[in-house]
């Protein structure tokens, strides 16, 4: 009787053992000027806290077994966010690990990236990130979501995300643009016939340059 009644609880438990030790994780990126950080990536490792004693790896599951998905990684959406599943720590042995989280903005916007530990717990959880905002120098490769991120002299441009389109800076105090505008986009179509004489003059502006034309 008593083995049927601590077989009985054993697989009542089960489920209660599964859950504990997954955790449905919702991940959030949004920086300290209230930009998220649409359409970058993010990865996450297991890893022991510093100084911890034992530590790993190996990691593995209290109940037996090792902890599965050790490293991931993948994409932010289109608001900054992801979700992935991750296994609580409290179900992880040896004691004292966390996950060491790394995200990134979109490509283009160097040397931004951002890490933090997080300790997982639960059967659901949200982490919310908040790195410093982003701030970059100008330049023909380089991407941004908002004007106020870039660094620009007059003349210098960048590629704005969430427009998009290029931006060049028309008015600045030093390296602190005041008054951008947007460029380029059009393009120069393609003629199809030409009259057989042509006269005239005019002008034609190109990235920002005034070329004068006369024709005779």
């Amino acid at each position: 009787m008593t083995r049927k009644l601590l077989l009985l609880l054993t697989i009542v438990s089960l489920p209660s053992l599964v859950d504990a030790q997954s955790t449905t994780v919702t991940l959030q990126v949004t920086d300290a000027g209230a930009q998220s950080w649409n359409n970058g990536s993010w990865s996450v490792v297991l890893v022991n806290k510093p100084g911890a004693t034992p530590f790993g790896p190996p990691f593995n599951l209290v109940a037996g077994g090792t902890v599965p998905n050790q490293s991931q990684s993948g994409s932010l959406n289109g608001t900054g966010g992801a979700s992935l599943t991750l296994t609580p720590n409290a179900s992880i042995v040896p004691s004292q690990s966390v996950w060491s989280f790394n995200v990134c903005p979109a490509q283009g916007i160097p040397f931004q990236c951002f890490a933090q530990t997080i300790t997982i717990v639960g059967a659901s959880q949200t982490v919310t990130l908040v790195p410093a905002t982003i701030t970059v120098n100008c330049g023909s490769v380089v991407n941004a979501y908002t004007d106020s991120e870039v660094s620009c002299a007059v003349g210098g441009q960048y590629y704005n995300l969430t427009l998009p389109g290029q931006r060049q800076c028309t008015t600045s105090t030093g390296t602190t643009c005041t008054l951008w505008t947007t460029v380029g986009g059009g393009g120069i179509s393609s003629v199809t016939s030409l009259p057989a004489t042509c006269t005239g003059t005019g002008a034609v502006s190109l990235q920002g340059i005034i070329y004068d034309w006369e024709m005779k």
